[in-house]
Order: structure tokens, then sequence, then C-alpha cells
């Protein structure tokens, strides 16, 4: 035994010898040892079942309900058959103000009631009455009440005097240890939670990584790299690189509002209705696509949630670039030294439902190099709380000569981190990188 829990047997002794109980009607170890469990048993199951159960037969009670704080209301736990489950009384009512205010055992009386039986709801009396309650006792812990027991007798049997000053103290103690072993199960159920919800959100990084290309197509000609790196588990960025049934490659870069579970769940619905659109249906165009998704993304989702994305169709044949910029950091295009914005499109995705793009058709030269990324490359800060910027991107496209994308990719994301130090990433971070190679 503890010193604590000696040190409250002790108090307990010398409470029993003071108020000492009639021989033949209850051992003295026995209430010993009731208030003694009460109040340092850690298991709920012990505090509302066998407690109770021990208390009904040293007391010869017919009823020991017990009614545990919730949010704002007091719960009835383990109803009986002829009460509903989830029956409550609210922590603005009477009965429950009375247990507040008192802090002791009250009687309840269904003649000659006491004055706060008549400020109580009919709904309260009805259940009182049900439950077949004369007596209410608090169950007070250290945070305040953290429930209250309805006792009851055999008809004709009544509450002796240290009966009710046992009940007192079993109160105190009982709501003592309720109040511990309510916040040791609220402990464990958050570890569960905890555990849950780790292993769902490494289902659906697993299901995101799939998600992302795991090859790169080759079309001649042209030379791909990508890169993404989320901010947390589950993110919501995205690229795609693929080619379609008349042999376009399409890349696609995109940012969904947001992180988690949600923006990553999100990210899959673009991805699949995107590929469905450009692969099988031949003639679509860019600005058709766009609006498609536009739509698509205002009537799945909320009104705070969107998507900024950047669609590019290479066609190997006219050697041409078509694209679409929705609301997205416009990709960089290097030829001859000079940076070209992409910025023709339109606004982001799902926050208007009737948008409208526009597409634009660019000749894409050898030596070419288009880089598109997300704001997360961009808005990356050091130590110091100064952002890497677009021009920190440009820097390093203008003054860095790689020899392919994927060097490109490397390079970029090496001088960044040059940049960022130690600091950890704040967004999602994605660059890909299209170079044309042939002549």
């Amino acid at each position: 035994m503890t010193k604590r829990h000696f040190s409250l047997k002790k108090k307990i002794v010398r409470y029993l010898k003071k108020h000492l109980i009639p021989r033949g009607y209850a051992s003295r170890d026995l209430f010993e040892e009731l208030l003694v469990e009460a109040g340092r048993s850690l298991s709920l199951d012990e505090l509302l079942v066998s407690s109770p159960a021990k208390i009904s037969s040293a007391l010869q009670l017919s009823s020991f309900n017990i009614f545990l704080r919730k949010d704002s209301s007091y719960i009835l736990q383990a109803a009986p058959a002829n009460i509903p489950a989830g029956t409550s009384f609210r922590a603005s009512g009477a009965t429950v103000y009375r247990m507040k205010r008192e802090r002791r055992p009250s009687p309840f009386r269904q003649q000659n009631p006491d004055a706060w039986q008549l400020l109580a709801t009919p709904e309260e009396i009805a259940t009182l009455t049900a439950l077949g309650a004369q007596l209410l006792v608090p169950l007070e812990g250290r945070t305040g009440l953290v429930g209250f027991a309805t006792l009851s007798k055999a008809e004709g049997k009544h509450f002796l005097r240290h009966e009710l000053r046992f009940l007192r103290d079993l109160g105190n103690q009982m709501g003592r240890g309720l109040e511990s072993a309510m916040f040791v199960q609220s402990l464990a159920e958050e570890a569960v939670n905890r555990s849950k919800l780790t292993r769902e959100l490494e289902l659906a990084r697993e299901v995101q990584e799939r998600l992302l290309p795991q090859a790169i197509p080759s079309v001649p000609g042209i030379d791909t790299a990508a890169s993404y790196k989320s901010a947390e588990q589950v993110g919501g960025d995205y690229y795609d690189v693929f080619v379609t049934d008349a042999g376009l490659l399409c890349c696609v870069v995109a940012d969904v509002s947001g992180k988690g579970v949600s923006s990553a769940l999100l990210m899959a619905t673009l991805r699949a209705s995107l590929r469905s659109l450009m692969i099988h249906h031949r003639g679509a165009s860019a600005t058709e696509v766009m609006q498609h998704l536009n739509r698509l993304l205002y009537d799945a989702s909320s009104s705070s949630r969107y998507a900024t994305l950047f669609l590019l169709i290479y066609d190997p044949t006219a050697r041409t670039l078509t694209y679409v910029n929705a609301g997205h950091n416009p990709p960089l295009l290097l030829r001859d030294n000079q940076i070209t914005k992409l910025e023709c499109g339109g606004p982001v995705l799902g926050l208007l439902q009737h948008s409208t793009y526009e597409q634009q058709t660019i000749p894409f030269e050898v030596r070419d190099t288009l880089t598109a990324y997300t704001d997360g490359i961009t808005e990356s800060v050091n130590a110091r709380g100064i952002e890497w910027g677009e021009q920190g991107l440009l820097d390093t496209i203008l003054q860095q000569s790689y020899p392919t994308a994927a060097a490109t990719v490397h390079g970029t994301l090496s001088n960044l981190q040059s940049f960022t130090a130690s600091t950890p990433p704040v967004d999602d971070m994605t660059l890909l990188v299209l170079r044309r190679t042939d002549s």
C-alpha cells in the first residue's frame, strides 16, 4: 500500500470510530474497504459496476444509478431496463444545481417535495421517479461535480443518519476516483485514436505516393524530371506526366488548398478526372478540360476548397506547347537566357461555378527549358524568416547550366536547401522540369 493510501486508510478508520456503525448491520471493515476502493480505483468498470454492487449489498439498496458529466450534461451510466439509454440531466437544471450547491446527500420526495424539486422540469422529475430515487448523492472531484448517484431502498425502508454520513464521504471518495478513472480512460482513448489516425495517414500517404507517376514516360526529343516533397505526412500538391492516346505529352502541376487527408482526396479526384478527359477524349481542348475540372471541383467541395493547376500539352509533331494556367504560380520558360512567364489561363479551380479559361500555344525550341513549381518552393524561408522567393528560383535558373532535366531539378533543390539550411519546410514542394533536346 502506498503512503498516500495508508494515510487515506487511517483517516477512514478514524471516521468509522467517530461515527460507530451499529454491529450486525455492516462490518466496519467492509465500510473501510468500500471507502478506500472508491477513492483509489482507476477502473471505470469497477467504480460503475463492482463498487455500486458492494455498496448496494452493504446498505441493502434496491437501486444505485450513476450519472457522469460529459460536456454540458450528466448522462446515466448502465441504464436500467425501464430507462432509455442516454438519459441525462442538463448541467444548468435544478437537479444538478442542487448537487453543486448542497454538496451532500439530498432526499427526493414524492410527498412534501423540497424547494429544489419545485424548480425542476417535468422531465427531471419524471426521470427521478422512473429510477425510484429516494436519495441523490453528489460525486465531487477536484474539478467540481463529476457526477451524482440516485439511491433507493425497498418500500418502507429509510436511510439512517450514519448511512447518510457514510454516503457523504463516499460521494467525495467516489467522485475523486471517477475523476481519475475518467482521465485515465480519456488518455487511453486518445492514444488509440492517435494510433488509428497515424495508420490512416500512413495509408493515405501510400495511396498518394502511388498516384504520383511511378515512371516518367519517354517522348522523343523531350527530357523530363520532377520532384515532390510533402511538408506533412499527407500533402495537397501533385504533379502528373502521361501520354494520351493521340501521342500528346501532358504535364500537370497542382496545389490543392489545405493539407492532410481531405486535400489528398481532392487531389486524387482531380488526377483521375483530368487523366480520363485527356487520355481517352480526343479533340477536347485544354480550356474545355479546365472548365470541366472547375465545375467538378465546385460541385464536389465546400466554398473554402479550391486548387491552382497548370496544364501543359506538348505536341511532338508540331513541337509546340499548349497550356492553361488556372491561378497557379506561372511556370518559367527559359530560352536564350531569357525568362518568359506562362500566365495565360483563368481563375483557380472550384471557387466560381462558371469560370472561363484561355489557352496559349507557343513553339518549344531546342534547348528550351520549362520549370513548373508550387509555392512551397518560392515561399521556403531561412532561419531569419526570409523567403527564397521567385527571385531565388529565377537566379538559379539563369545562373546555372545543367545538362539534363534531372540535374536541373537536383541543382535547384540543392540551392534551395543551402538557402534554408535546417529550417523545416512550411508547405509541400513540387518541381517539374521539361527540356527540349532534339533538333
